[in-house]
């Protein structure tokens, strides 16, 4: 079964890996490795808000590591 991550979680996960601890969204990840797991284009635009154009970089490797789901008509 997919999941589609929220905001909330990237910005979690994000935080974790700037204070190098690894506490519930790492969890969740390993708890979860299976998976596939996504986040909707409306997670990606939220989420890129918190990033400089500088840290392009930085968002990309955040955001490149699960499926980006578009938005349709379904």
């Amino acid at each position: 079964m997919e999941l589609v991550l929220d905001t909330v979680f990237l910005i979690d996960l994000e935080r974790e890996i700037r204070r190098e601890r690894e506490d519930a969204a790492h969890q969740f990840l390993l708890e979860n490795r299976e998976r596939p797991l996504y986040l909707s284009i409306v997670t990606v635009g939220e989420f890129s808000e918190g990033f400089t154009p500088e840290q392009k970089e930085l968002f990309s490797s955040y955001s490149s590591k699960f499926g980006v789901l578009p938005i349709d008509a379904e």
